[in-house]
């Protein structure tokens, strides 16, 4: 069976692939995949998404997280 690939558009690396016929992967596993990847990848890009979704997050509660 011929595979179906996500490939990253700045490096090239496969991020995730599946059997073509096989259920596709949810939106949580492929999003999961992304952002990990995303993490090696373009660091800046990955921390400027989550600064932009969690902006309202106080600055106090982030330093917990670290």
């Amino acid at each position: 069976m011929t595979n179906i690939v996500q490939r990253c558009k700045r490096c090239g690396e496969v991020i995730i692939r599946w059997k073509k016929g096989e259920t596709e992967p949810s939106r949580l596993y492929k999003g999961a995949n992304i952002a990990l990847h995303m993490i090696t990848c373009d660091r800046e890009r990955f921390d400027a998404i989550i600064e932009e979704e969690f902006h309202g997050v106080n600055k106090s509660d982030s330093n917990k997280l670290k």
